[in-house]
This record gives C-alpha cells, structure tokens and sequence, in this order.
C-alpha cells in the first residue's frame, strides 16, 4: 500500500515537472477542440476553445444542445 502511495506521487510529480515549455505549450493547445460525451443515451458535444496571449492561456467551454457559450 505504501509503495503505490510512493509511485503514484512520483508520477505525478514527474508529470508537473516535466510540462514542455510555455511556447510549445501555447501553439500546440491553442484552437477550437470539439468532442463529444454520452449522457443517458444522449450525445452531448462539447467545444473546448483555448488561447493565449504569450503569458497565458485561457480556455472556454461550448455545449450548443444545453445554449450555453463561454463558459469559463
């Protein structure tokens, strides 16, 4: 039990210090990312759109069958 505590925060350390760079970050993420999830039998679609200004990036969220545009 103590060795999967230990190898799941390794992990998760190694995925936090790891990240590419912000620049590489930025122009691989930045756009509108579409997909969709089953709810109930139901497809739902979900647009993701993310940006950035150089020192940021900045994500809203779109689900056209519920209305609702720009979410933070």
């Amino acid at each position: 039990m103590f060795r999967r505590a230990i190898t799941a925060a390794a992990l998760v350390a190694l995925v936090v210090l790891a990240r590419p760079s912000d620049s590489y970050t930025q122009s691989a993420l930045t756009g509108a990312w579409r997909g969709a999830i089953k709810i109930l039998g139901q497809e739902l679609v979900i647009i993701v759109t993310i940006s950035g200004d150089g020192q940021a990036l900045k994500a809203t969220i779109d689900i056209p069958q519920q209305n609702a545009a720009g979410l933070p």
